[in-house]
């Protein structure tokens, strides 16, 4: 997979990123990017604005590198995984319940990001007298970092490949050196761990379930999880706040919330601006304030560059991370900032959290599911992780598996139709550490799973395009082989 635009060395990546840009080495996708503040995730656009190319330049070169003519209409805010802040945003909802409610009705205590709340929850286990917490082995490295950084000991459970933890395999792990055992719901789906809980409990073993990629459930309209002692959220793969996280546990956790600080200067003007260019680009590529934003862009990039012309090569040879033992290229793989993750989650976020209409987001994502699932055929070569959609879910991506997917996506992109991926960087300490067969149902995963984006901004029409090219696109380039 190749990314589009600059070096990623001047970017950072999250979850939920595309999987595709030209000319580039692979991305990393489902991280957040601390430092910058932004999503890549999981997320195409842009973490921080390289140096030598504005953000708008930047996006404008991935919309000419990978829009196909028949799709040169869609908007590039529809281009996107995830979506971007528009103005109406930032307006109050009438709607109940409201996101900022329910996470005040739970207690949830709220990070910068959800890596910052696995870190923090990693540091109170330290104290607890245990040194291990079990991981699933599909996973974003963003997951695994901030308990490295917490100084516990990360180990790993086998994820088959379909999706589901082997439970016999997470029994058989449990010592008496573990603090916790973390779940994913990968894409909103809770995951089979109800059968391993009162062994869990018996031996003082926290169950954490991670709901990062949705963290609200519809039907009743709640936010998900929390059948465990402590669960995990990302809020902005749901609203475009860009930043925002939280941290829920159960009344018998002796969790004491640490003091935060706040967030750094530079921080938040850099987000400041990509929240501005958000909206700006939210409302057309060719007004009057998106083209004088571009006329800036460039103009500053060029004043920046002639002032500085040695900083882009330092951009590439310089790690972003504050780990002196990684490699530069696994340092932006693996970003973690732990300034960041002592820092309050910033107002402007609160205030998008706190105007979503939360009934009109989860029904505009399972509408979206339903029909992009509808009009998909199952011929063989393009398979559905989740045929079916229950009516608690709100779905954070419509998942499938297909062969090679590496030699598929970034062609399935230049279709118009903006896939990305979760996984398809496993941590080096999986590598280094794990079982060959856990590693290798992971490593299947990571090479076979595309997501293709269901948010709010898209509608059934696009759902319908995409799955209309997919369709044609497998038929074409996959054809089904016969049993």
């Amino acid at each position: 997979m190749k990314a589009v635009g600059p070096s990623p060395a001047s970017r950072h990546r999250s979850a939920s990123t595309p999987s595709s840009w030209p000319n580039q080495p692979p991305r990393v996708d489902g991280c957040t990017s601390a430092q910058a503040g932004r999503r890549n995730e999981n997320q195409i656009t842009p973490l921080r604005t390289p140096v030598g190319y504005s953000r708008t330049q930047q996006h404008n070169r991935y919309r000419q590198a990978d829009a196909a003519p028949s799709c040169t209409t869609i908007p590039a805010l529809m281009l996107l995984p995830h979506p971007l802040l528009r103005v109406s945003d930032l307006r109050r909802s009438t709607s109940r319940p409201n996101l900022r409610q329910l996470i005040r009705q739970h207690g949830v205590h709220e990070f910068y990001n959800a890596r910052a709340a696995i870190y923090q929850l990693a540091r109170f286990l330290r104290g607890q007298g245990r040194s291990t917490i079990l991981l699933p082995s599909f996973h974003c490295p963003s997951v695994v970092e901030p308990v490295l950084r917490a100084g516990m000991r990360p180990a790993f459970y086998r994820i088959d490949r379909n999706l589901e933890l082997d439970a016999s395999d997470v029994a058989s792990r449990l010592s008496g050196d573990v603090a916790a055992v973390l779940f994913i719901n990968y894409l909103g789906w809770p995951s089979s761990f109800d059968s391993l809980l009162d062994d869990l409990r018996s031996r003082e073993i926290l169950a954490v379930e991670d709901c990062a990629h949705a963290a609200i459930q519809s039907d009743p309209l709640d936010l998900a999880g929390r059948r465990g002692d402590a669960a995990i959220y990302s809020f902005w793969k749901f609203v475009p706040s860009g930043v925002g996280g939280g941290l829920w546990l159960a009344d018998n956790v002796p969790f004491v919330a640490p003091r935060l600080t706040g967030v750094p200067v530079r921080d938040s003007l850099t987000r400041g601006k990509q929240l501005l260019e958000e909206v700006i680009q939210s409302r057309g590529e060719h007004t009057r304030a998106a083209r004088a934003w571009s006329w800036f862009e460039e103009r500053r990039v060029r004043v920046q560059t002639w002032l500085h012309p040695q900083r882009r090569q330092t951009h590439r040879q310089t790690c972003p991370s504050d780990a002196a033992d990684l490699s530069p290229d696994e340092a932006r793989q693996y970003f973690f900032s732990e300034r960041l993750a002592q820092s309050r989650l910033p107002r402007t976020a609160e205030r998008i959290i706190a105007c979503a209409d939360l009934p009109s987001l989860t029904s505009a994502r399972r509408q979206n599911y339903q029909t992009l699932g509808s009009i998909l055929r199952h011929n063989g070569s393009i398979l559905p992780v989740h045929s079916e959609l229950p009516a608690n879910i709100s779905p954070h991506a419509f998942a499938v598996m297909l062969a090679d997917r590496s030699r598929h996506d970034r062609r399935l992109r230049t279709t118009g139709v903006p896939v990305w991926t979760f996984g398809s960087t496993l941590h080096r300490v999986l590598r280094e550490t794990a079982d060959a067969a856990v590693i290798s149902d992971a490593r299947y995963l990571s090479e076979t799973m595309l997501l293709i984006p269901v948010h709010q901004l898209l509608t059934m029409a696009d759902m319908t395009r995409f799955g209309n090219i997919l369709n044609r696109y497998a038929a074409k380039e996959m054809p089904c082989k016969s049993n």
